[in-house]
């Protein structure tokens, strides 16, 4: 059952994930370098207002792992400009900060360069 499961997770979201078993032999899922977190502070310090910021300005700019296939967005920090952001994932209060500043979080489908759906 659980390794219908890694295989389903390698196949829909395109994970790179390594099965291990801990000291009672349960297995578990281990995904290394695959969701890039940032925060909306570190974009506030590396972009301009009005920039677009994705998965290819992040590896660019050295802010994520350039074996990211994912990003989430987190709100550490201060955010004084509009961006419109394109990730897999936001918390709350990050989605929160972009939409204060006139910015726009869209996000993304796993594996997809094209909107999910636009934060409201």
């Amino acid at each position: 059952m659980f390794s219908d499961r890694l295989a389903q997770l390698k196949e829909n979201c395109g994970l790179l994930c390594q099965q291990i078993s801990d000291k009672n032999g349960v297995p578990h899922v281990t995904v290394s370098h695959i969701l890039g977190e940032v925060n909306v502070g570190a974009l506030n310090a590396h972009y301009e207002g009005g920039e677009t910021v994705d998965i290819a300005s992040l590896k660019k700019k050295k802010l994520i792992n350039s074996e990211c296939k994912r990003i989430k967005i987190l709100a550490r920090g201060e955010l004084d400009k509009p961006l419109t952001i394109y990730a897999e994932s936001f918390s709350q209060k990050a989605i929160e900060k972009i939409k204060q500043q006139g910015g726009r979080a869209v996000r993304l489908k796993c594996l997809s360069s094209k909107p999910d759906q636009q934060m409201k």
